[in-house]
């Protein structure tokens, strides 16, 4: 019989996150019976369904569907009070958090679905929550834990009960290092999931004037930044494509009056590759809390040039004399555009290839996926 794996991550709808826990669990699926349990606010529609082989669902979707008391009164309730509806995202509601308990329905079913696998597979950031509540059940219950992180790791925060934890897997070797020493871990990067796509667009072979940025469009991801170096710099027929949705979108679209910014808006991920076939270079703004990112890796694949911050895992990605590193500041993006333009055909094609040999030999799909595989197999497990 084969093992089984739980994966817990506080997954939503959209993003890198719900990509990886999606391709994680796809992997595993391949030797394990994997459950995906979203801690956060999943609903169906969420990328992570992008990917087959698993099931998936949330505490919330638990609690509704397995429960008809809990259903009965919040359809009860929802006829009086319009914020609420009949279905399990009703559930945020602090009203019926306090009135069905949904904190403690929540533990219980941690408990009860821990108990029924063999290894506890985390996905999330080190502060997410529940993440003590579930090292604990599972180290109470004897079961493997597998710690997979998200997003830049503070230094100050190391709590007792992560000792628990059988493996870590980071991003970075400089992710990792920002935890003790003698946790047990493994650097495993992420690899681009519309791979084929990517790797079907041509090297570059033209002078750079189309630009592009992806990313959630809000404050703390800096694209105000990438948009205003881009105003400095750019030339009359320069494009700057800003794909993305987010809180400050409408603001950031109302402020930016140079009609050669473009804002796509939210674009799918196994659609992006026709906006990576019409631009050269790829900006990656600076993001404190960032430990990848996915857009980075999916850059190389495609054969861009890259500008990007020291955020991340990019000083690990793209190594060598051709590297166009800034530092958030107007002046210097705008700098390290000017001098990417300035590049002739030649060094455009080099450096275009370069980039994507350097993510077929280290970021593959298939070399990510056998990392994982073998990651896991390591903890000694016998799988019929």
């Amino acid at each position: 019989m084969k093992s089984k794996v739980l994966i817990l991550s506080p997954i939503g709808d959209v993003g890198g996150r719900e990509l990886e826990v999606g391709f994680i669990a796809s992997i595993l699926s391949e030797k394990y019976n994997v459950n995906v349990i979203s801690t956060g606010n999943y609903t169906q529609n969420s990328q992570v369904k992008t990917f087959k082989g698993f099931s998936v669902t949330s505490l919330k979707y638990l609690i509704f569907d397995n429960n008809l008391l809990v259903r009965f009164l919040i359809k009860f309730i929802s006829l009086f009070l319009k914020n609420i509806s009949f279905d399990a995202s009703s559930l945020s509601s602090p009203l019926l958090k306090k009135v069905l308990k949904v904190q403690k329905r929540k533990s219980i079913i941690l408990n009860n679905e821990i108990l029924k696998t063999d290894i506890v597979f985390i996905c999330a950031q080190l502060s997410s929550n529940y993440i003590e509540e579930i090292i604990l059940i599972a180290k109470k219950n004897k079961k493997t834990i597998i710690f997979r992180t998200t997003g830049n790791i503070s230094k100050n925060l190391e709590p007792t009960y992560l000792k628990y934890v059988d493996l870590f897997i980071h991003h970075s070797l400089k992710n990792a290092k920002k935890l003790n020493k003698n946790y047990n871990f493994k650097v495993i990067d992420q690899c681009a999931f519309n791979e084929e796509n990517f790797l079907k667009i041509p090297d570059l072979n033209t002078k750079v004037n189309n630009f592009m940025t992806v990313s959630r469009i809000e404050k703390n991801k800096n694209i105000d930044i990438v948009i205003n170096a881009f105003i400095k710099s750019a030339d009359i027929n320069d494009k700057l494509y800003v794909v993305g949705n987010g809180p400050d979108l409408e603001k950031t679209i109302i402020e930016t009056k140079d009609k050669r910014i473009i804002f796509t808006g939210f674009i799918h991920n196994n659609e992006l590759q026709e906006i990576y076939k019409i631009c050269q270079c790829f900006i990656i703004s600076y993001y404190k809390l960032e430990a990848g990112p996915l857009t980075g890796i999916e850059a190389m694949a495609a054969g861009k040039i890259i500008i990007s911050s020291k955020t991340g895992a990019m000083t690990e990605r793209i190594i060598g004399e051709h590297v166009f590193w800034h530092n958030n500041t107007i002046d210097v993006l705008s700098e390290k555009i000017n001098k990417v333009k300035m590049l002739n055909v030649n060094e455009v094609t080099e450096i275009s290839k370069i980039n994507r040999d350097r993510y077929i030999s280290e970021y593959s799909k298939e070399k990510i996926r056998q990392k994982y595989l073998d990651a896991v197999s390591l903890l000694n497990y016998k799988d019929e």
